[in-house]
């Protein structure tokens, strides 16, 4: 495999930068939690820089498939009579 190759000073910088970013952005959104404890939006404020966006993931398609939980809440065509599948 050979030797390694080290990071250039600019790439080491830019690690050391992020990661100095990602643990400051945690202790903000730690006092955030605390802070907005009872609305329960600290999520919504400070989202975490690790999370997978839901909307991202979700095809262009607007309409949630069976059983699938749409925005509102709601659970697509549980309980619904006449939308039973066989």
């Amino acid at each position: 495999h050979g030797a390694a190759v080290a990071p250039s000073v600019a790439a080491d910088r830019r690690m050391r930068a992020y990661t100095l970013l990602a643990r400051v952005y945690d202790e903000v959104r730690r006092g955030l939690t605390y802070l907005r404890w009872k609305e329960g939006d600290a999520d919504v404020i400070a989202p975490s820089l690790y999370s997978v966006r839901a909307d991202r993931a979700r095809p262009s398609n607007d309409e949630p498939e069976d059983g699938e939980i749409a925005a509102d809440g709601a659970v697509a065509n549980e309980g619904v009579a006449g939308t039973e599948r066989p």
